[in-house]
């Protein structure tokens, strides 16, 4: 037995088709192992759920456009007299949305009104408005609102009265509408554009205040003049005290000349 040759080389070398094959099959093998590892790798890290990972949380910019596609857009509808008058308080409206009894309440509120477009905001279940102005060309103060909203149909009304300083063409208001939601607040800015008219009484004050600074001007001038007068005159007596006349200094120098002689 210890002279005999292994059974491997009794039945003689491998053919090489079949060490061919051998060699495909391990290369197939190894080349389907490596997909599967890449599959399953690629797989782990798109989902991160496979991991327990929650999922990421929206940016900010899609939860404030989540926040503007839930609130409702109404049309704003300015309700003003046709003028505003110097001097005498009016009543400003807003109007959001519509409806018959808001209609009728603005009928009681605003002196002649008429409706002037204002352009499309955002409703939500808060809202807050405020008028604005230059502190020069009026005084505002907040007055009656009104919420007839239903379910279905936005309804909303705020008032201001307005007393205007000075007559204007083009007097500016601007309402600023704000929307609180959450941690985010959408503003917004309606501007108005008023005409104010002058009234005699008005005009007569402008005429006296206008009147008072020109005799104070006139007054302060006259002042002027008079010190400057009075000082001149003064000025030329003591120069006539202080200097002799001709005659005197004449008959001073011949005094001293006799004297000599003599």
């Amino acid at each position: 037995m210890s002279g005999q040759e292994p059974s491997t080389t009794a039945r003689g070398p491998l053919r090489p088709r079949r060490v061919m094959r051998l060699v495909a099959l391990l290369l197939a093998a190894t080349l389907a192992l490596c997909l599967a590892a890449l599959l399953l790798s690629s797989g782990d890290s798109s989902d991160p759920r496979s991991v327990g990972e929650p999922p990421p949380e929206p940016s900010v910019f899609e939860e404030v456009e989540s926040k503007l596609n839930s609130l409702v857009t109404a049309r704003a509808t300015w309700q003003v007299p046709r003028s505003l008058v110097v001097d005498q308080p009016e009543r400003i409206g807003l109007m959001v949305g519509e409806g018959p009894s808001l209609a009728a309440r603005i009928d009681d509120l605003i002196r002649e009104s008429v409706p002037r477009a204002a352009g499309e905001v955002k409703v939500g279940p808060d809202v807050r408005v405020s008028l604005l102005a230059d502190r020069g060309d009026a005084d505002i103060e907040p007055s009656e609102s009104v919420n007839q909203s239903t379910g279905e149909e936005v309804a909303l009304l705020w008032t201001w009265i307005v007393r205007a300083k000075h007559p204007a063409d083009t007097m500016q208001f601007t309402a600023h509408f704000e929307v609180p939601s959450d941690k985010h607040t959408f503003p917004v800015d309606l501007p108005l554009v008023m005409r104010v008219e002058r009234t005699v009484g008005y005009t007569v004050r402008q005429v006296f205040v206008n009147w008072q600074t020109l005799s104070a001007i006139a007054v302060a001038a006259a002042g002027v003049v008079a010190w400057l007068t009075k000082r001149r005159w003064s000025t030329g007596l003591t120069l006539n005290r202080e200097r002799p006349s001709r005659r005197r200094l004449k008959s001073f120098r011949a005094g001293q000349r006799r004297g000599g002689n003599r």
